[in-house]
């Protein structure tokens, strides 16, 4: 997939948002992400997409062009947007995604998450792009019954096992088993050292997924809670 700027779709999605409001001097908050850019950009971009958003930050989904634009948030109620790794931003979540893939690869544990990359500015404010995957939440009964054939119950057993004693408790064990099985025990255990050295930790059924029909993870920056 071209992400450049010149790409036309990617280049008539901006010119859409061209219109919505970035402005440092307002808190950009789940509410205000609907008001001052979703409903700006329905106005200017007549075809299909979703929105969606967390705490801290929006999500335009173009399923049929096959990515996602992302928007930080720069305020989030009851929690404290921070730096959590050398070099992040203080409050720029998708900076921390697009930072932590780049160390991802470093350490040779990329191929659990869905890449996050800089695109452009608006007005000064960062916009982000991510491919688009199918989020586990998401999934319908049936193919969530179909991938939890993907992996042993031993399996899933033992690593819930291994979830208590680390911490992981909100990691879905089937998305984690079929990982498992794919990738083996030496990456697995090198994804979890990554993941605490790097202070992932909210990987609940919202932030992971699937991408060509693989497991990856889709929103990884944590908060500093």
């Amino acid at each position: 997939m071209n992400y450049d700027i010149e790409n036309p779709d990617i280049k008539e999605i901006l010119n859409a948002l061209s219109y919505c409001i970035f402005d440092d001097d307002l808190d950009y908050t789940n509410d205000s992400f609907y008001d001052n850019i979703v409903s700006i950009f329905k106005e200017h971009y007549h075809k299909p997409f979703k929105a969606d958003n967390g705490c801290s930050k929006g999500v335009l989904i173009f399923e049929k062009l096959g990515f996602v634009i992302k928007i930080p948030f720069n305020y989030c109620d009851g929690y404290e947007l921070c730096a959590v790794t050398e070099g992040d931003s203080e409050w720029d979540y998708c900076s921390q995604e697009a930072n932590r893939y780049k160390m991802a690869v470093d350490a040779e544990v990329e191929e659990a998450f869905l890449p996050t990359y800089y695109l452009t500015s608006i007005d000064c404010y960062p916009i982000y792009i991510q491919p688009y995957a199918e989020i586990l939440e998401n999934l319908s009964f049936e193919k969530y019954n179909e991938k939890s054939n993907n992996s042993s119950k031993e399996d899933r057993e033992t690593l819930e096992d291994f979830n208590d004693t680390q911490g992981f408790y909100q990691l879905n064990v089937v998305w984690e088993g079929e990982f498992y099985t794919l990738h083996g025990i030496d990456y697995f255990v090198r994804l979890k050292n990554f993941f605490k050295q790097h202070h992932i930790r909210d990987l609940r059924t919202a932030n992971i997924g699937y991408y060509n029909n693989k497991p990856v993870l889709v929103d990884y920056a944590s908060f500093d809670e």
